[in-house]
């Protein structure tokens, strides 16, 4: 399991919205939430790879999982280019 907090809509050290990331293989859901809490920030992501082009990603506050949240989506990509999951992206609309 890989943590990150990183900041979005931002290029400046501790500015910008923080977001908890976690790059995982296996964790379930219980263990998200208690992490999400843990940690207190307003939205943790779980991002688990699918594939070399694929992940899954869910969205953890401190006490419910939402459906997205925008700036834990940007600090994602940020994460996964930083662990070398990714070596850039292409954002596809479903």
């Amino acid at each position: 399991m890989l943590y990150y907090v990183i900041d979005a809509f931002t290029d400046i050290q501790f500015g910008g919205n923080p977001a908890g990331v976690v790059i995982y293989e296996d964790l379930n859901e219980v263990f998200m939430q208690k992490f999400a809490a843990e940690v207190r920030f307003s939205e943790t992501a779980f991002i688990k790879k699918i594939d070399n082009k694929n992940f899954d990603i869910k969205f953890f506050t401190p006490t419910a999982q939402v459906d997205l949240c925008g700036h834990a989506t940007i600090a994602s990509f940020k994460a996964l280019l930083d662990s070398q999951h990714i070596q850039h992206f292409h954002l596809i609309s479903q």
